[in-house]
């Protein structure tokens, strides 16, 4: 067998060893100057880490549209009865 790349430094790990090092994750600090690195590049000026923060301010609502008025279905059986008979005795 031949060793292939990182394998010479882990052969003689324990299992936990080596995950704890295939683990190891960004400390906090070092991730926000990270960023701010980042940010610095991106807009061209340095950006302070130490300001407060700003919320964002809800927009208003538009006012509610007002709703259609309900039909009005008294009687409209008897209409339509009276329109479907007259019809009928027409086509006869």
């Amino acid at each position: 067998k031949q060793i292939l790349g990182k394998e010479k430094s882990t052969l003689g790990d324990t299992r936990a060893v080596t995950n704890v090092i295939k683990k190891t994750k960004i400390k906090r600090s070092s991730a926000v100057q990270k960023v701010a690195d980042e940010a610095k590049a991106y807009l061209g000026h340095d950006v302070g880490t130490s300001g407060e923060r700003k919320l964002r301010t809800r927009k208003a609502r538009p006012a509610p549209v007002a709703k259609k008025p309900a039909t009005k279905r008294a009687g409209t059986m008897k209409a339509t009865a009276k329109e479907g008979k007259a019809f009928l005795k027409g086509k006869k």
